[in-house]
């Protein structure tokens, strides 16, 4: 799928942004054994991020069950290492639970592209449409690390925490891995979307 939002809010791309450093996430209510991101399999989640700060990790886009707990998680860092700060990171806790991050932080205060794809026990993260060296982390990433299949929330937790804080824009998701080059498309030339033959099982959400 993809989200574009239209509103007030200014936006990269379009007329709207979704500002998520109130008091609601965006949520999928009634998506509990949702298929949006395969468990094991290839997938590729895209976004435009315009963060200000933090007080604790900032979900991008988690998977959690009903309880609250974490089933997956692309995010931006924060744990108190001065390494890991704002550092861009894909955790998937389930089978072989598995952290990787990126060397270099997320600028702050400035629209930046997020990517990342993971195909079997390769994970690639991607900021401004660059591939980012992975510092080592909590677990060893495998083909066995797997994405939950409960309800997905897009900025923050269910409760108020790990709250993105700023603005996030045409965030993506693929049953597929997009390649550095449609990777730098979206990041690079402004493209709302990649062409039909690009975009193939993909839909969307306006």
């Amino acid at each position: 799928f993809k989200l574009k939002r239209v509103g007030n809010n200014p936006a990269k791309l379009g007329t709207g942004a979704y500002s998520l450093s109130g008091t609601n996430p965006v949520h999928f209510p009634n998506a509990n054994n949702n298929k949006l991101l395969p468990a094991t399999g290839d997938f590729s989640i895209t976004c435009w991020i315009y963060h200000t700060g933090h007080s604790d990790h900032q979900q991008i886009f988690r998977c959690q069950d009903s309880s609250g707990s974490s089933e997956g998680e692309f995010r931006i860092n924060s744990s108190g290492t001065s390494s890991q700060e704002d550092r861009l990171a894909l955790s998937l806790p389930i089978g072989s639970n598995a952290t990787v991050m990126t060397t270099n932080a997320v600028p702050q205060n400035e629209w930046v592209h997020l990517a990342v794809t993971r195909t079997g026990a390769t994970v690639k993260l991607y900021i401004n449409g660059v591939l980012e060296t992975n510092q080592n982390t909590s677990g060893t990433f495998n083909a066995t690390s797997a994405w939950g299949n409960d309800t997905p929330r897009i900025g923050r937790m269910e409760n108020a925490n790990e709250t993105i804080q700023g603005k996030i824009d045409d965030l993506g998701v693929w049953h597929r891995v997009l390649t550095a080059t449609e990777i730098g498309k979206l990041a690079n030339n402004n493209a709302t979307k990649l062409s039909l033959t690009e975009e193939n099982g993909t839909s969307y959400v306006r």
